[in-house]
């Protein structure tokens, strides 16, 4: 068997890449923010990086991050297809495929539009009561460390856990507002990318979800409005969060260079099998970057206070 290398498609394939990576990011204009930029990595008013955010709109061009790009690019394709496939296998009908909502109110400087992108309305025949339905793919080892990610957000002090437990607060999150903007209920979906294992929540819209994410658009538009490069933040998408080797931040090296970071959110752990709450001083992590109980060496969850 002969075969040589075919340049001509990967550098097509190469072109492609970047090409449409440059294009999500042209789609930034300010005074219009996506719901997604604003949920953060928890659900404080402090919860995201407001410099990373900022550095999309103003910054859209920098720096391209092949592997964040890939992480995120076939995460996404494969929700969609993944929720194409499975929710009408598993008695739901698709009435809209990735419908967009808006929300227009007064902010501080100017008008704020917000815009989010839903993966699919959906119904279940024979009831013809509306969902929102959003799909995230999480890759864990096994099928444990699968139900310890649905845990994360437990309180670790009840005694006894079961598969039944909380989605991440921010997943949480983005669907309450999606569902609330669409006037429907939501449905939050968790299928893991290792083995197809499944986890599902009735989500139930709230008012404060979005007061939130309005205070933290309102707040990104101020600095925008301003030319007021915000302060960074710690999170799990830089190195100063995780201790990774390297980072997930698009922005990490522009940010690095001005410095002046906020400190990372004070945070602990709990491991299951030793039934023990780590305090912040004695997390650890596997050169993956993992967050690891320093007695049995199991990936544990990270809570923050």
């Amino acid at each position: 068997m002969d075969c040589s290398r075919d340049r001509k498609i990967e550098e097509s394939v190469d072109r492609y890449i970047k090409q449409h990576d440059l294009d999500l990011r042209r789609e930034y204009s300010e005074g219009v923010y996506h719901v997604s930029d604003l949920i953060g990595f928890n659900n404080s008013l402090d919860g995201i990086c407001y410099r990373q955010a900022y550095f999309k709109y103003r910054m859209p061009e920098s720096e391209f991050n092949r592997e964040r790009a890939g992480i995120f690019e076939m995460g996404r394709t494969l929700e969609l297809k993944l929720g194409e496939d499975l929710l009408p296998k598993a008695g739901y009908e698709i009435v809209e495929k990735q419908p967009t909502v808006e929300h227009t109110f007064k902010g501080t400087h100017r008008d704020i539009k917000l815009v989010g992108h839903i993966d699919f309305v959906v119904t279940r025949p024979p009831d013809p009561t509306r969902f929102v339905a959003e799909i995230k793919s999480v890759r864990w080892d096994n099928r444990e460390m699968f139900q310890n990610y649905c845990k994360e957000n437990s309180d670790p002090k009840k005694v006894g856990y079961d598969e039944d437990s909380y989605p991440k607060p921010p997943n949480a999150l983005q669907c309450s507002i999606y569902s609330w903007l669409k006037e429907l209920y939501g449905k939050l979906i968790y299928i893991s990318k290792s083995d197809l294992s499944c986890r599902g929540w009735d989500i139930t819209p709230n008012i404060n979800d979005l007061e939130l994410i309005k205070h933290r658009a309102d707040r990104l538009d101020g600095y925008l409005f301003n030319n007021q490069i915000p302060t960074g933040q710690a999170n799990w998408s830089c190195l100063l969060d995780t201790n990774r080797p390297k980072s997930y931040c698009e922005y990490f090296n522009s940010c690095r260079e001005l410095g002046k970071y906020m400190p990372k959110p004070k945070c602990h752990g709990y491991c299951k099998k030793c039934k023990l709450i780590i305090a912040e001083n004695m997390l650890r992590t596997n050169p993956e970057g993992y967050l690891i109980c320093f007695k049995c060496g199991n990936r544990i969850a990270r809570q923050y206070k």
